[in-house]
């Protein structure tokens, strides 16, 4: 049955998706694929059936905290002292000051963070309309100081509107919009950044997180001076479809649909994205990092088709994707 994400699929979708399928071999496929030409010219496969999922990997050079930092921070504040991040993230979850420090750390530092040149490129090109959604396990609202820069890195200023989809509630705000007339972000770990008051309604609904306001207490509404309820985030250890299950279906039937996935930011440390996600759809996910077999994720990816790495960071992708515009394929 047809449902709102399907209205960017398009009539030659199905005969790309073949082709892709029986070449395999990405060396094979950047070699001899006589639609080579086409496709370069689209981003490798950046049309409008592309989606990119994000990990921590493309906001640590911003200077947001990654996966180390923030089991490190949690155990400081738990004092938990295994190895283990869920006896780690379950003991946060049972002491309400902690976990409200916790989040009040980490949006300090993403407060002071800049998107990088790769968060800007992703944005262009969901705008340009070559990807169609953008999925990410990040807390961070690098992609939307992204938006928010976009007429000054660009030079001009965005056609479509920024949504963030961080809920299940979000989803029926969503479907209400045209998917032709915005830019959408699957937060499926939730947003750190986003604090609730339960009297305000619309766009006051949520506020953004301050760090001039004092840490010592819960902060409150300046509407109503009633205490905003803490931001719903998933942690690394915990199952995304028992928190945000729509978000979760959504992003799952998204990518059924899409011939390609590229996959930047990741190492192996959250288990649920890798045995779930990424095991699931490997066929069609092409990995960027800058290190190949060092991570398990690299396993997952090139079990079957051990070409389908490219060694790059995000940026250093984005800025290769440049130069073949510029001279072609190295």
């Amino acid at each position: 049955m047809a449902t709102w994400w399907k209205k960017q699929v398009d009539s030659h979708y199905r005969s790309d998706e073949k082709w892709f399928k029986q070449l395999g071999d990405l060396d094979v496929f950047l070699t001899s694929y006589p639609l080579i030409l086409r496709f370069a010219t689209t981003h490798i496969c950046f049309h409008s059936h592309s989606i990119v999922f994000a990990g921590a990997g493309i906001s640590m050079p911003a200077g947001v905290p990654g996966g180390h930092e923030v089991l490190s921070k949690i155990r400081e504040l738990t004092g938990v002292q295994s190895n283990s991040l869920d006896d780690a993230v379950n003991q946060l979850r049972n002491e309400p000051d902690n976990l409200r420090r916790f989040i009040q750390w980490f949006n300090l530092g993403n407060w002071n963070a800049a998107p990088t040149y790769a968060h800007k490129r992703i944005i262009k090109e969901m705008n340009d309309g070559h990807i169609v959604a953008l999925i990410t396990t990040n807390w961070d609202s690098l992609f939307e100081k992204a938006y928010a820069s976009y007429r000054t890195d660009w030079h001009f200023p965005p056609e479509k509107k920024l949504v963030i989809c961080s809920s299940d509630e979000d989803l029926e705000h969503l479907r209400q919009l045209d998917p032709e007339d915005i830019i959408v972000v699957y937060k499926i770990h939730g947003n750190a950044l986003y604090y609730e008051c339960p009297m305000c309604l619309g766009p006051e609904k949520f506020r953004i997180f301050d760090p001039t306001i004092s840490s010592t207490g819960p902060l409150k509404c300046s509407f109503h001076n009633v205490d905003l309820k803490p931001p719903r985030i998933v942690m690394p250890s915990e199952r995304i479809d028992r928190s945000q299950s729509k978000v979760w279906d959504e992003v799952t039937n998204l990518t059924q649909d899409s011939p390609i996935v590229f996959v930047i930011g990741y190492s192996g440390s959250d288990n649920y994205i890798l045995r779930d996600y990424v095991h699931r759809f490997r066929e069609k996910i092409f990995l960027i990092k800058p290190r190949k077999g060092s991570d398990p994720i690299d396993d997952l990816i090139s079990a079957e088709e051990p070409t389908r790495k490219l060694g790059y960071d995000a940026d250093g992708f984005f800025r290769l994707i440049n130069e073949i515009f510029k001279t072609g394929w190295p």
